[in-house]
């Protein structure tokens, strides 16, 4: 007859065993959550940097407080603080981001690190704690895999699962609190308390490495699905295959009497682990990899079972802070080596932590073969109930979220080549240099300026025309003494104060006046400081460029702010002056004045005082007698009518379907670009890059609701295709761009394409239609490019690829196409910003990064071209046109002529032609 006692109490073991695994599903799972909202939050590291400093210090806390006999209270804390943060991050709200953030990461650490202790101090180091430790390990392990199966469904961000997954781990949460077990007598832990061994600390820090992989790899099965070049679908089986097998170990660990050689045989697959992730990347593609690479997390995964246990089992001092290093070691594992395993993806560290597991495994193995053999008893009569239980919820798990993602209608879309046009170059004198400085415009009429402080006698003014189809001068005339009534004084007020004194303003116009014997000064009045440049005669109509301030002299003078001409005759006699329209100009990108500096005495980066560009500008006319040379001198203006037209028709000549308009600064040139088009009968289309979020007429919105209607404005089913930065790149919380995005599609019913991550994120692709990565020549600089193409680093030294650029479009095809979704490959001729920012092979002089990737001649954009094909991408955007200043541009310069005119006419044909490269 059953003994009432000992029946209660193996009730309560089973009640305990099942809220405490649905209780580490939920919470782990609002971990793994938070952990990838990371990387879609509001601004950069100095935003985050609060989060990442709880991910680093929390766990040492965790484990000092643990010290201390209040292990439930703060595994109770914990875990509320982890609900509550959660239910924060339901709100678009950028402050409850972050509160959300701090509460779930903090409050979860605290969880794992009290609950671990509670277990292993409520059983004394007896072999009992060996079933509540699996069941701690199979529902962390069970929420990696509900969090993948829901993000493959496009509902791992849905506020209805969320809010049921709060209130499962509330209730269960109070019922472990509720309904406590017993701890274990003293006469069965009595024995063990002989058992100390500094492996057991060791062993915790092990738990970095499965920890690392089940967050890090087993969560972004896309780079499998690149390896292996199967569907992502296939991956996605094979990953969860492999996390169904460690929960089912775990599961079988615990209510097993004996697992024969267990120890032998998982530091054998541990090292079959280690060589197959060490060669991760060059492994042959095919279904038989995906097989190793399934096999090998399914090991690391259940290593994470024996590892726990083993410790638990061991009477250590100061187990808490061993627990609490540990855990600081799997944050740095997850959020540190990520960087460097994914990122830059260096296979000798993916041996050195799977090959640290190994001998970890090894070394507990000789320390207590006891654990995974032991003598016979059987843990609790509850176990076989809590082995059905989770049975039940994986498989509810795997057949109501079976992982089958949204899919986009893409019908229209075609298979179009694109290249990125900026229209930011403005030279001084043109039409986009002017842009902007209209307030300064001065025409040559006599309501315009004004002639106080002028003493010469008998002064009059007319408007005339002096030159043949020049612009109207105002010419002043007056009578000199020679000495003190000799000055005309030409000023007019203006808005000075706005000028920057660390960039540059030309001032242009066309001056006459008396020979040599006229001192004439130009000046501007600028808070208080009169800047002053002396005019010298020069051919008749001849032009005039004053430079400010870099040619001015200034000296204090109090007046309002202004700008004008001061002419002094000094002989007797008539005194004549006469001037054109004032304007102001400025280089409009080609220097960055937004960042503009003097470094030993040179401006950087003005086209007369230095490099401005990477390559120089220019068509000759060559080979296309019918298109018109422009840009002689490599420096050419946007606005420019006839280099407008020409570069249209250069387009056509490579072979390019659609014009991705970026940045520009205002819709007349979006309107010239569309007109031009219609004048050409050209079949070229344009398409739009940009933010949201802001109110000026080019902004996204904006842009798309004036010009989405065009016939010449390219759509998918009749929706205008909008490709929309920065969704991705730590700029707003999920809930913001959730409740952004709804609003935009409704509003302007586009075809929304996020530039994002690279591999995209699942998350953000629910709310998107496709998926756009502008930044290849970061994967160049993280070494995903080939062996045989050199890199700059941002300290000045040069690199080569691991060659594995396939490997990753192929990826973000795979993740992409699940969806059926919109791929835009980045094609690169190569990239060279020394004349943005200084580079000069030393650190950047201002800090931000930047590179170099070198051309080869063609072999970078052959490259990038091939992958591209390869991956099966739906569009190939080249980028760029004409981006100069970055050396990104395939239009014809002087240093490559229409080498990459003609290149890409080429790689166009092959592209659009669908079939595969070799």
């Amino acid at each position: 007859m059953q003994n009432p006692q000992k029946e209660s109490r193996q009730s309560r073991e089973t009640i305990e065993a099942i809220t405490g695994y649905l209780l580490t599903l939920c919470l782990t799972f609002f971990f793994i959550q938070a952990h990838r909202d990371i990387l879609i939050s509001p601004g950069g590291f100095n935003a985050i940097k609060y989060i990442v400093y709880i991910l680093l210090f929390a766990p040492l806390l965790a484990g000092v407080l643990n010290l201390l006999p209040l292990q439930g209270v703060l595994m109770f804390l914990g875990a509320a603080a982890t609900l509550a943060g959660r239910f924060l991050l339901l709100q678009p709200s950028v402050p409850s981001y972050y509160w959300g953030e701090y509460l779930t990461i903090g409050g979860y650490i605290f969880f794992f690190v009290s609950s671990l202790m509670y277990l292993t101090g409520k059983h004394q180091g007896s072999r009992g704690a060996r079933f509540p430790i699996a069941m701690f390990t199979a529902g962390f392990i069970s929420a990696a895999l509900l969090h993948l199966t829901l993000r493959m469904a496009d509902k791992v961000q849905s506020n209805g699962i969320i809010l049921f997954l709060i209130v499962v781990g509330a209730i269960t949460l109070i019922l472990v609190s509720v309904f406590p077990s017993g701890t274990t007598s003293s006469s069965e832990g009595a024995g063990s308390k002989k058992r100390r061994s500094i492996v057991a600390g060791f062993s915790i820090f092990l738990i970095a490495v499965p920890i690392h992989y089940i967050f890090q790899w087993m969560l972004k099965p896309e780079l499998f699905s690149g390896v292996a070049d199967v569907s992502y679908r296939a991956s996605v089986i094979g990953v969860k295959a492999a996390l169904c097998a460690a929960i089912a170990a775990a599961v079988g660990f615990a209510v097993s009497r004996t697992i024969k050689r267990f120890a032998t045989i998982l530091c054998i697959l541990s090292v079959f682990a280690m060589f197959v992730f060490g060669f991760l990347f060059k492994l042959p593609p095919g279904a038989i990899s995906l097989i190793l690479i399934v096999c090998a997390l399914a090991v690391i995964a259940f290593s994470l079972t024996p590892i726990l246990i083993f410790f638990s089992q061991r009477i250590v001092p100061c187990r808490a802070l061993f627990l609490g290093l540990g855990t600081a070691a799997t944050t740095y594992a997850t959020f540190g080596l990520y960087i460097h395993l994914l990122e830059h993806h260096a296979p000798l560290l993916h041996w050195a932590m799977a090959g640290f597991l190994a001998v970890g495994l090894i070394l507990i193995a000789a320390a207590g073969r006891e654990v995974f053999m032991p003598s016979g008893e059987r843990v609790s009569a509850g176990s076989p109930k809590m082995g059905a239980a989770i049975a039940i919820i994986v498989a509810l798990c795997l057949l109501i979220y079976n992982g089958t993602p949204q899919q986009r209608d893409i019908s229209g879309a075609g298979r179009k080549v694109l290249a990125s046009l900026y229209t930011w170059y403005g030279t001084p004198g043109k039409p986009l240099g002017e842009f902007g400085m209209e307030t300064f415009i001065r025409p040559a009429a006599e309501t315009t300026w004004q002639l106080d402080g002028s003493t010469a006698e008998n002064l009059t003014t007319t408007v005339k025309e002096l030159m043949r189809g020049m612009q109207p001068f105002i010419v002043l005339s007056a009578k000199s003494d020679g000495a003190d009534k000799n000055r005309i004084v030409l000023s007019s007020e203006a808005p000075t104060e706005g000028f920057n004194l660390n960039s540059r303003y030309y001032f242009i116009f066309r001056a006459q006046f008396a020979g040599g014997d006229a001192d004439v000064e130009f000046f501007v009045r600028q808070n208080g400081v009169r800047y002053v440049k002396q005019l010298e005669p020069v051919a008749t109509g001849g032009e005039y460029r004053a430079v400010f301030p870099t040619e001015f002299k200034n000296a204090a003078e109090q007046g309002a702010n202004a700008m004008g001409f001061s002419v002094s005759c000094p002989k007797a006699g008539r005194c004549d002056f006469a001037v054109s329209e004032l304007k102001v100009s400025r280089w409009h990108h080609w220097d960055e004045d937004y960042h503009a500096t003097q470094i030993n005495g040179v401006w950087y980066n003005d086209p007369p005082e230095t490099l401005a560009a990477a390559h120089k500008a220019n068509y000759s006319g060559q080979p296309w007698s019918e298109i018109a040379p422009y840009s002689p001198d490599g420096y050419y203006d946007s606005w420019d009518p006839t280099v407008v037209r020409s570069q249209l028709q250069l387009m056509e000549k490579a072979g390019i379907d659609l014009i991705m308009i970026m940045h520009p600064g205002d819709i007349r040139i979006v309107e010239m670009i569309l007109d031009t088009l219609e004048e050409l009968n050209s079949p070229l289309q344009i398409v739009y890059w940009h933010e949201y979020g802001f109110d000026a007429p080019t902004s996204g919105e904006n842009f798309i609701k004036r010009f989405g209607s065009h016939p010449r404005f390219f759509k998918i089913n009749g929706k205008p295709v909008w490709i929309v930065g920065s969704t991705g790149l730590q700029e707003k919380p999920y809930k913001v761009y959730e409740r952004d995005f709804a609003r935009l599609h409704r509003e302007t019913n586009a075809f929304m394409i996020g530039d994002q991550y690279s591999p995209p994120k699942e998350e953000m692709m629910s709310i998107l239609d496709g998926h756009y990565y502008y930044d290849t020549t970061g994967l160049y600089r993280a070494r995903w490019g080939a062996t045989n193409i050199k890199v700059a680093q941002p300290d000045g030294h040069f690199v080569t690829g691991y060659g594995d650029m396939d490997i990753l479009f192929r990826s973000i095809a795979n993740i992409v196409h699940a969806r059926n979704q919109i791929y835009i490959a980045t094609i690169i001729p190569g990239f060279d910003n020394v004349s943005v920012h200084g580079f000069e092979r030393t650190p950047l002089y201002d800090g931000r990064p930047g590179t170099i990737v070198e051309r080869h001649d063609g072999l970078t954009y052959a490259e990038t071209w091939k992958a591209a094909i390869r991956s099966g991408a739906d569009w190939a955007c080249i980028v760029s046109w004409n981006e100069l200043h970055e050396g990104t541009e395939i239009e014809p310069t002087k240093e490559d002529g229409v080498y990459y005119i003609k290149e890409t006419a080429r790689w166009a044909e092959i592209f659009r032609s669908g079939k595969d490269m070799p």
